[in-house]
């Protein structure tokens, strides 16, 4: 076995660091020079694990071990145990190197994971020393209080180890007839969003070492899955209501990374009963989190047609841009999918698309808003930011993508009439291009504007929705330009009198 000359049978209920540990010393080999070993056989050798000789379980955790690849499921590398059944029968178990097996069942307490003494993470040197390789204290040492477990989490472990040993559930539901593997994968979503719904603690996704961290996500899987679906559909709702009445798009981005996540890494027909219980409970694709009705949140959705972004854009032409906006703002649900080519791209739900589509308005970004209302780039920016357009996804911040309804513009109360020839005028976006205009001034302006104060003329009625072709009456201007005189500084006044052709008043 493993190209080792001495052969041992396994322990039932040992983990494969412990069996390789036993192996190591019979072959009088460091634990760790083993690792290494087998670390260079994998890499010429993928298929040297013996499958017919050992726990199936086994091979999944043997690729983690090997490869050292990313791997959510085992804890191989980073162990841990619980310190009183490890003196009682000095073996390390298997259930303990499960990602979220964080509670010792016997005693009802937390595992240890680190040194109680200087807080290192125990690795393969201390499992086989038994000592803290930092501080040289014994590992079986422990001044931490016990901490005791919560049911939730009781009751998850429990079926981690029953499922590990082979003993089938009472329960005919569709959670208690998956094997060890796809029970923790799907415990390690349900953890995410129980954590997520719940906003239970800050957690960093990629900081799965710390025992409280992975405590509190055992706690949630153990919420959901001891009571599913109705657990289950009660996280959904808690976070639906977070998308729903959430300032701020976290939720709507945590809701789309769960449904991206389910059906990506619950791709096996195995989780099919997981799929449809998310679909019972999603919102509709008619309806965009802020149109979400609270009293009724949840509506059964029809079948979906994934589509890559690119098809998207030419059957409901809209651009690739914009419907990356949309997916960014939560308005499209986008996921992590494959294309017709093969690649791996972002895609979405094409009817949800097309139902947007229908109800969304024209919208353009700075530099189209601005060709499209004969505006100069920077006088567009600042009314975007002065609330005067309607942009997606609210009031844009700095160095952000804008898309701006160039409707938007509110003209109720703009006094706007047809030009007389006699009338002395001024061209608005002459006005607005002069580069002494300061943005407090031009924000006083617009606002006298759309309030009635200024009156604004055309010379052409196709030319109302073009704000940069509007025209002041030269007197009118000159005298609200006296009253507001405060917009233009003292050394700049000779500089727009020249380019406006206006007298200012002293």
């Amino acid at each position: 076995m493993f190209g080792l000359t001495i052969d041992l049978s396994v322990i039932p209920g040992e983990s494969l660091t412990n069996f390789l540990q036993r192996v190591a010393a019979a072959n009088f080999l460091n634990l760790t020079d083993l690792v290494g070993h087998l670390k260079d056989s994998h890499a010429t050798h993928p298929n040297i694990f013996p499958e017919s000789l050992l726990p199936t379980t086994w091979k999944s955790a043997y690729e983690h071990l090997t490869s050292q690849t990313t791997n959510k499921t085992w804890s191989c590398l980073k162990p841990k145990f619980c310190t009183s059944c490890l003196s009682d029968h000095g073996l390390f178990r298997e259930c303990w190197d499960l990602t979220l097996h964080t509670v010792c069942t016997s005693h009802k307490t937390l595992l240890v994971n680190c040194c109680q003494n200087c807080g290192s993470h125990f690795n393969l040197k201390a499992i086989e020393s038994k000592i803290c390789v930092r501080c040289s204290v014994p590992i079986l040492k422990s001044s931490a209080v016990h901490r005791y477990a919560s049911q939730d989490a009781m009751w998850l472990c429990w079926e981690f180890e029953k499922k590990l040993l082979g003993i089938r559930s009472d329960g005919n539901s569709s959670v208690d007839q998956l094997d060890t593997l796809d029970f923790h994968c799907l415990a390690m979503c349900l953890a995410d969003l129980g954590c997520n719904a719940d906003k239970a603690y800050a957690r960093k996704r990629n900081n799965l070492h710390h025992i409280n961290n992975l405590y509190q996500m055992t706690s949630m899987a153990g919420r959901i899955l001891s009571d599913w679906p109705v657990s289950f559909h009660s996280a959904l709702r808690t976070l639906y209501t977070h998308v729903t009445t959430s300032t701020r798009n976290s939720a709507t981005r945590y809701a789309d990374r769960l449904r991206m996540n389910i059906y990506e890494r619950l791709a096996s027909p195995a989780f099919d009963f997981v799929r449809s219980e998310l679909e019972k409970y999603s919102p509709h694709p008619d309806c965009v989190p802020s149109a979400l009705q609270l009293q009724h949140p949840y509506m059964p959705q029809e079948p979906r047609k994934l589509a890559s972004l690119k098809a998207i854009s030419k059957a409901i032409n809209i651009s690739v841009p914009l419907l990356k906006k949309l997916i960014t703002e939560g308005e499209l649900h986008g996921y992590r999918g494959v294309s017709e080519c093969g690649n791996s791209t972002i895609v979405a739900d094409l009817k949800h698309a097309q139902h947007l589509a229908a109800a969304l308005p024209h919208l353009l970004n700075i530099r189209k808003a601005a060709n499209h209302l004969k505006l100069p780039i920077k006088t567009v920016k600042v009314l975007c930011k002065n609330d005067f357009f309607t942009c997606l996804g609210g009031r844009p911040v700095s160095e952000q993508s804008c898309w701006i309804d160039a409707n938007s513009f509110d003209k109720s109360k703009v006094t706007l009439k047809c030009q007389r020839s006699s009338e002395s005028i001024i061209s608005l976006g002459k006005i607005l291009k002069d580069p002494f205009m300061s943005e407090e001034g031009l924000v006083l302006l617009f606002r006298a504007i759309q309030n009635g104060v200024l009156s604004v003329s055309v010379t052409d009625k196709s030319d109302a929705g073009v704000i940069g072709k509007w025209r002041l009456g030269s007197d009118e201007w000159q005298a609200w330009l006296s009253a507001h005189n405060l917009i233009i500084g003292t050394r700049e006044r000779h500089s727009f009198e020249v380019a406006t052709h206006l007298k200012l008043p002293d």
